[in-house]
């Protein structure tokens, strides 16, 4: 549908590519045209709203970066690979772990992101996922499962000393016995294939 021409489109243009005059000459020296106004008006607003985000983005990653509540510093281990960070976005959107307990949805967070993790970065994918926690301490419950598949042999733990523990799947952990069903990160990932 081409706007520029349609007037009852929701952004209807009045200069038109058959009308290329921007300016209307005026006493005062020359008139923006009303619609160019309009779209430069807007764009205005949103290189504002831009800034202002970006400024709030690098105050809530620096209070991170010294808070440092997670073990992670300014920086998650995926943040440079693009597939991990589309997979943290579904996260967010589909929350494919709200059905699932809380040892399957530790070890599909592994699954999925296929990164050596300590607690508290897969306790904050559980919760941008949908897990329902019902704790005070949820980093604590993560810790406690996290440690229980290590000694069960379901997952590798690396054991870093003051750092912590880093988790990450065994390569031949069958994936087929996490609950497929309920999981919707699976099935978007497959249907996305």
């Amino acid at each position: 549908m081409n706007t520029v021409n349609n007037p009852t489109s929701d952004y209807p243009l009045t200069c038109t590519p058959t009308s290329r005059k921007l300016y209307v000459a005026s006493e005062d020296g020359g008139k923006v045209e009303v619609s160019l106004k309009k779209l430069l008006d807007r764009r205005d607003v949103l290189r504002r709203q831009k800034t202002a985000t970006d400024t709030e983005l690098r105050q809530i990653a620096k209070a991170l970066e010294i808070i440092d509540p997670m073990g992670y510093g300014d920086r998650m281990p995926w943040e440079d690979n693009t597939a991990a960070q589309s997979m943290e976005e579904l996260y967010l959107g589909a929350k494919p772990l709200e059905d699932l307990s809380l040892g399957e949805s530790c070890l599909r967070i592994l699954n999925d992101f296929r990164f050596e993790m300590n607690k508290g970065q897969v306790e904050y994918l559980a919760s941008i996922g949908g897990y329902p926690f019902k704790t005070q301490d949820p980093v604590n419950s993560i810790d406690v499962t996290l440690r229980r598949l290590a000694s069960d042999g379901r997952c590798n733990v690396r054991k870093e000393g003051a750092e912590g523990n880093f988790y990450s799947l065994k390569s031949e952990e069958p994936m087929d016995d996490l609950n497929d069903k309920n999981s919707r990160a699976t099935k978007t990932t497959k249907a996305g294939e």
